[in-house]
C-alpha cells in the first residue's frame, strides 16, 4: 500500500494531502495539477501514470449506434405546415407589438 501524499490545485488553490484513496473521491481529471514528494514541479495528473485509473475514459468513436433498445412504436414527430407556420409567426410578432405599446 503506497504512503503517498498527494496535493492538488482546486480552484486555484492548493489543497491536500491525500492519500490515493481518498483521492478517488476528488474529481481529479487530467488537468488537475497533482504535486507529491518526488516531483520537481506540478504536474498535470495525465501525466501521472499512477493516477491513470482514476482519470475519466474518453469514450470510443461513435461508428454505429445500437438501436436495439429504442421501442418499436415511437409516434412520428409531428410535422407543422407553412401557412400554419406563417400564421403563428404573425400572431407572435403581433403580441410583441401590442406588448410594446404598454
Amino acid at each position: 500500500m503506497s504512503t503517498t501524499k498527494y496535493y492538488l490545485v482546486e480552484n486555484g488553490k492548493q489543497v491536500g494531502p491525500f492519500s490515493f484513496e481518498e483521492l478517488k473521491s476528488k474529481s481529479v481529471v487530467k488537468e488537475t495539477l497533482v504535486w507529491f514528494d518526488g516531483l520537481d514541479k506540478w504536474t498535470r495528473a495525465e501525466k501521472i501514470a499512477e493516477l491513470s485509473s482514476l482519470l475519466p475514459k474518453n469514450p470510443p468513436p461513435v461508428t454505429e449506434v445500437d438501436d436495439s433498445n429504442i421501442k418499436e412504436n415511437v409516434p412520428p414527430i409531428p410535422s407543422i405546415d407553412v401557412s400554419q407556420q406563417i400564421k403563428l409567426q404573425v400572431i407572435l410578432y403581433l403580441g410583441r407589438l401590442s406588448y410594446s405599446f404598454l
